[in-house]
């Protein structure tokens, strides 16, 4: 899963460079023609900065914000990733976060002996934290992809979904739907169906700890091949279709 994710990226890097490589061949003539001739000051026709020069200059300026930031998504360069929004490892259980428990206003939720996951299908399934703790559980090693531009590889471990769907009255066929504690925005449900369900993992430990409360305490969703925006946090309900 983690190659075949690897692979996706280096495809869509080189289709990038790929059209880049494309454009400049186009703007080849242009491009020669501009570099012979001298950039004139506002001042009058005193000799400046040549054409090739603002390239050289410009290109520099992009090597050292590609180097200063690529760290987000090579580990090797971490150190020297100093504009990077989100640098890996940094973050709690070793995992950067993107959305906390305080930003999505689910503190008091998910930290409330009251809490419930329910699993709604032909038959009701709702599971209190003792039992949820009691449930047989699976280990899996799955990347968090974020649309950020960063991924770094985890250890879970966590509850079958499947199991839990079939439990409901649910098959390997059935279409879920997620639903976090967090109301109202783009992060409070997914849908999953499919191979994603087959391999998916209500995950409760991350790297051999229990989940951080910005990890998505006390139970969330982790599958392959899926954004980090549809890896639900905190949740509280599982529709079965």
């Amino acid at each position: 899963m983690v190659v075949g994710f690897r692979r996706g990226a280096l495809l869509d890097v080189l289709g990038l460079i790929g059209s880049l490589l494309l454009h400049i061949a186009v703007q080849l003539p242009a491009i020669r023609a501009g570099l012979a001739e001298r950039i004139w000051r506002a001042a009058g026709p005193t000799e400046g900065l040549s054409r090739r020069g603002v390239l050289i200059a410009a290109g520099a300026g992009v090597a050292l914000v590609a180097a200063s930031t690529v760290g987000q998504v090579i580990p090797a360069l971490q150190p020297v990733a100093l504009l990077a929004p989100r640098q890996l490892r940094r973050g709690p259980l070793g995992v950067p976060v993107n959305r906390t428990a305080l930003a999505a206003g689910v503190i008091r939720q998910a930290q409330s002996p009251q809490y419930r996951l329910s699993v709604h299908g032909p038959k009701l399934i709702v599971l209190t934290l003792p039992e949820l703790a009691a449930e047989p559980t699976v280990q899996v090693a799955l990347p968090i992809a974020c649309v950020e531009g960063w991924s770094i590889q985890a250890h879970w471990r966590g509850i079958r979904l499947l199991d839990l769907v079939r439990r409901a009255g649910g098959t390997a066929s059935s279409r879920v739907v997620v639903h976090s504690l967090e109301r109202g925005s783009a992060y409070s449900s997914s849908q999953i169906s499919g191979s994603q369900l087959r391999h998916a993992v209500l995950a409760t430990h991350l790297n051999g700890s229990r989940l951080d409360l910005d990890h998505g305490y006390p139970i969330r969703l982790i599958a392959p091949d899926r954004a980090g925006v549809l890896q639900t946090k905190w949740l509280t309900r599982i529709e079965v279709h």
